[in-house]
């Protein structure tokens, strides 16, 4: 399916859309700094297998709620459930945040023609936090990504 050669008003829809950000801690020891930091590299590994496993899942008659924990589980199951603070997505529309909802509370079943983001994000209070945001088409045999951005962690 060309996207390009369908008319559709939501594919008019140009904003909503995060790249990954990690503010860097710097270890100084004896005047030298250091900006490697492999535990948010770990974090960003974990929060890119979180997104994947839930676009895989993702598809027509799949509620909200249930793409939710798909990514919520990875997350959960790596130890860092409690810093997963908001819900995977939203769909998208003439406002930034419109229904369906892809989070825990939500009864919505997706439907094919739906656009929604996969935005799972893991912040660790006072170091740092990665999150990525891709938009996708619902349909009824998955989703395809809307999202054509650079996936490399980006260190500040």
């Amino acid at each position: 399916m060309d996207l390009r050669e369908m008319s559709t008003p939501a594919l008019a829809y140009l904003g909503d859309c995060v790249l990954e950000l990690c503010v860097r801690e710097y270890l100084v020891e004896s005047g030298f700094s250091t900006s490697r930091n492999l535990n948010a590299q770990a974090l960003n590994f974990v929060r890119a297998s979180a997104q994947a496993e839930a676009m895989k899942y993702i598809r027509a008659g799949v509620s909200g709620r249930d793409a939710d924990k798909v990514a919520r589980d990875v997350i959960t199951d790596a130890g860092y459930g409690a810093y997963f603070g908001h819900s995977l997505g939203h769909s998208l529309g003439l406002e930034i945040h419109e229904l369906p909802s892809v989070s825990p509370k939500s009864e919505a079943i997706l439907v094919s023609g739906n656009i929604v983001t996969v935005e799972p994000g893991i912040y660790i209070p006072g170091k740092y936090g990665v999150r990525i945001e891709n938009m996708v088409l619902v349909t009824d045999d998955g989703c395809i990504n809307l999202t054509n951005s650079e996936r490399q962690l980006i260190e500040l």
